[in-house]
């Protein structure tokens, strides 16, 4: 949607956008658009599963998106996009798990403890 025109189908350089990203606000919006993507997915993963392992699915979901778009053609595959997907997901992680740590401390440090029978 945002990037030049041209037959190109890939783009393998990473950061690859970084000497526009001040200069040009549709590479920034892309950019930031890659990291906002899937910040859910990652906070809804782990929420779920809890588990150390959540943290290759967003990587994993942005290599098949970009796998995708190099074989149907729609679009460019690029390095660029599963790293900011990537890194969306892992805040969403780390978001829920900071949610979750916060939550539980409050739950914690407000119940009443009951004696053990």
């Amino acid at each position: 949607m945002f990037r030049e025109s041209g037959d190109a189908r890939t783009n393998f350089v990473l950061f690859s956008y970084a000497g526009k990203f001040l200069k040009e606000q549709s590479v920034r919006v892309g950019d930031i658009n890659n990291i906002w993507l899937l910040i859910p997915l990652g906070t809804g993963l782990y929420r779920w599963f809890q588990k150390k392992w959540v943290l290759l699915i967003p990587f994993v979901m942005s290599v098949a998106i970009e796998t995708t778009q190099y074989i149907t053609g729609l679009g460019i595959a690029e390095f660029d996009d599963v790293f900011g997907n990537t890194m969306g997901g892992w805040i969403g992680i780390l978001v829920a798990y900071i949610i979750m740590m916060w939550r539980s401390e409050m739950v914690d440090h407000h119940l009443p403890r009951c004696p053990i029978l």
